[in-house]
């Protein structure tokens, strides 16, 4: 675990601009989630994601997104956000962020719950040529699965990816996320999203 939190903190988080952070809007499909846990392998969601960049270092935003566990179930939920961003070279961005999730997941057995959890993530951003980026994230999550179980759930996630930006305004990313949050229903999944930036 020390070895890939050394690696991911070698290569990035989350915007493809390196001086203040970004204010942006982004759509994103998420595709996948074979992870043993019930899966059908026709997992795919669609999410909607916007940040501020309030100065040259603190930033808020959130997330809105819908993913579709076929023949299991079907999450609805938004993420907040806010955290601080930090050039720690002329071409790496550290970020700290913390996050609140909020989600309704309604289960193909008829029933219904509404899990919610709590999320700090560390990241970094590269720049490896002008317009093409590298990034990586680690998160710890705490989450409440709001189930009849004992199910308090703590769990790590990480991500990797990459960015080309096309122009100053529109980028194009890509990343996989592997670890369960507890709201979204996601885990193992590769998500291609398209960014605005102002």
């Amino acid at each position: 675990m020390k070895k890939l939190i050394v690696v991911l903190l070698g290569m990035a988080a989350s915007s493809i601009a390196m001086a203040a952070p970004a204010t942006f809007l982004e759509g994103g499909l998420i595709f996948g989630g074979e992870n043993g846990r019930n899966s059908t392998g026709r997992e795919s969601g669609i999410e909607f994601t916007g940040s501020w960049g309030i100065n040259e270092n603190w930033y808020t935003g959130g997330t809105f997104g819908f993913y579709d566990r076929r023949d299991v179930a079907e999450n609805t939920y938004v993420n907040i956000n806010g955290g601080y961003a930090t050039n720690v070279s002329e071409a790496t961005t550290l970020s700290f962020e913390g996050g609140l999730w909020f989600g309704e997941q309604d289960n193909n057995s008829g029933s219904k719950n509404k899990p919610k959890a709590l999320e700090a993530k560390v990241g970094l951003n590269h720049m490896v040529a002008d317009k093409l980026a590298i990034f990586g994230t680690m998160a710890i999550v705490g989450a409440d699965l709001d189930t009849d179980k004992n199910d308090d759930l703590s769990n790590f996630i990480w991500s990797l990816g990459g960015a080309y930006a096309f122009t100053d305004v529109f980028s194009i990313n890509v990343k996989l996320v592997n670890g369960v949050n507890g709201v979204n229903g996601q885990d193992e999944v590769l998500r291609i999203g398209g960014r605005f930036t102002f």
